[in-house]
């Protein structure tokens, strides 16, 4: 839908219910009291249609529409290349849409319908089960002595997660590291540039030329949990997602090593 569309038919809708929803500025639209309230209320609407739709009987076939997906970007990047393809085969009519962040969104306010995440509670009534365990291993510069180059670590801002503590730990957080970042591929990218040493998800590490594994270290295993909407959690294309997450994640996000053909 173009801007102008988009523009006519939100003043039709506070023609009809006499309220301005919207405050306009050169900067674009800012809800106001009242908008905050139809927007609320429009999600509702929103989740009931899609509930209806999903019960109706000539819908009762393959599981079909659309489902968003949020995530870290390397985690949808890793699903997407080990797994998708079999999503497709399955479900042809499910169009699944992935959103790559590294925040977490509200599932109950209706941005998004599932999300992976290690580590965080459900909140807001969400859903949330257990998927797999994703081991991480420190590697370091092909070619290079592991103790000559420094380390480098998973970093995030508002808390201490896994990477973190085991840093801590066995590392010390008062060492001047060579890079700190939230982003696991970036941390590999470095590596291979020789910068440093780092403790990153086995299933990239493994498969990247110019890092290797360095021996001795146990690997550190973080839980990845799915978190679900309430209200969507039972319907046919949300168990269908969920279902197709279960079975390719525990392979996708293995230590290569560990798998066995």
């Amino acid at each position: 839908m173009d801007q102008s569309t988009a523009a006519r038919r939100l003043a039709a809708i506070e023609r009809d219910v006499g309220e301005t929803l919207f405050l306009r500025s050169p900067q674009g639209l800012t809800a106001n009291d009242a908008g905050r309230v139809a927007v609320d209320e429009a999600l509702v609407i929103e989740k009931r249609a899609e509930r209806l739709l999903d019960r109706l009987p000539h819908k009762r076939g393959l599981p079909s529409g659309s489902v968003r997906l949020l995530s870290n970007p390397w985690l949808l990047t890793q699903l997407a290349a080990q797994g998708l393809s079999a999503l497709r085969a399955e479900y042809p009519e499910i169009e699944l849409v992935m959103i790559a962040d590294t925040q977490r969104r509200g599932i109950a306010a209706g941005e998004t319908d599932l999300s992976l995440w290690f580590e965080l509670a459900p909140r807001d009534g969400e859903f949330a089960t257990p998927i797999c365990e994703v081991p991480y291993v420190v590697f370091a510069p092909e070619g290079r002595d592991p103790d000559a180059v420094p380390w480098m670590t998973v970093w995030n801002v508002k808390e201490r997660i896994e990477p973190m503590r085991w840093v801590s730990n066995s590392v010390g957080l008062d060492v001047k590291f060579a890079l700190k970042t939230n982003d696991p591929p970036a941390l590999l990218a470095a590596i291979r540039a020789g910068l440093g040493k780092a403790l990153i998800p086995a299933c990239i590490g493994a498969v990247t030329p110019g890092v290797t594994r360095v021996p001795g270290i146990d690997p550190v295993k973080r839980r990845m949990h799915l978190h679900a909407h309430p209200d969507l959690v039972q319907t046919p294309r949300i168990q269908a997602t969920m279902a197709w997450i279960r079975t390719v994640a525990p392979t996708a996000f293995a230590d290569p090593g560990d798998i066995t053909v």
